[in-house]
This record gives structure tokens, C-alpha cells and sequence, in this order.
């Protein structure tokens, strides 16, 4: 799960999500990324700041209409797999961004649920 030619299986909306560069994967790896499936898309460049295969993968922006970082964590949990996201983000355009943020929140929070189903169903297969 932690190659990026896997994005696309677990988390919907990813219209691209390409390496610059070496490396491609691990700590110090960047991304050219666009979200797609919300009312704009919305590109990003994102670099890898934490890599502990296979217990954490962490990223920061590098740019973006939507600074953010996030933190993705993998624990046994019993017979299974517990996966854990913790997401920090800013919209732009202070007020203006705010109110479009909150209209596409409840999406992108689903997508997000459906994403940690799904990586949890691949790791556990």
C-alpha cells in the first residue's frame, strides 16, 4: 500500500498522483497531485516528511490552493489492521474559503471513511 501507483484503489476523487523526481517513494519524496470530483479541481504539490514502513507515512504541502498535512497510521488491532488519518488543512481566501470549505467538507469526510475502509480491506486481503 505504500506505493503511490496504489492511491487510485483506496482513495476516490485522486485524478493524478506522480512522483518529481527521485525518490519516488520514502521520506523526502514529492508528488504532483490533483483532486478531482469536487467543484474545482484542486492541484497540489506534497512532499513525504515521515516514512516508518509499515507503521507511518506522513506528507506536508509544498503548494496548493489548500495547504495541508496529514498523517496516516497502521497498527495490528487483533486479527485485523487499525488504520488512522489525522488531517490538518487551510483553505485559502480567508471568509470566501471558509464558506467553500464548508460545503464540500461532509464530502471530502466520506470519501476519507471510505478511503481507511478500503486501505484496511487491501492491507488485510
Amino acid at each position: 500500500m505504500a506505493d503511490h501507483r496504489h492511491v487510485a484503489r483506496v482513495l476516490e476523487g485522486v485524478s493524478e498522483w506522480q512522483p518529481l523526481g527521485e525518490p519516488a517513494q520514502g521520506t523526502g519524496a514529492r508528488y504532483r497531485v490533483v483532486l478531482g470530483m469536487l467543484p474545482v479541481p484542486i492541484p497540489a504539490r506534497l512532499v513525504i516528511v515521515e516514512w516508518e514502513r509499515p507503521r507511518v507515512i506522513a506528507w506536508d504541502t509544498e503548494s496548493s490552493p489548500v495547504l495541508n498535512r496529514g498523517r496516516w497510521t497502521f497498527r495490528p488491532a487483533g486479527a485485523g489492521t487499525r488504520v488512522e488519518l489525522a488531517l490538518v488543512y487551510q483553505p485559502p481566501a480567508g471568509a470566501l474559503g471558509n464558506f467553500v470549505a464548508a460545503r464540500v467538507e461532509s464530502t471530502v469526510r466520506d470519501r476519507i471513511v471510505r478511503a481507511l475502509d478500503r486501505m484496511k480491506t487491501e492491507l488485510e486481503s
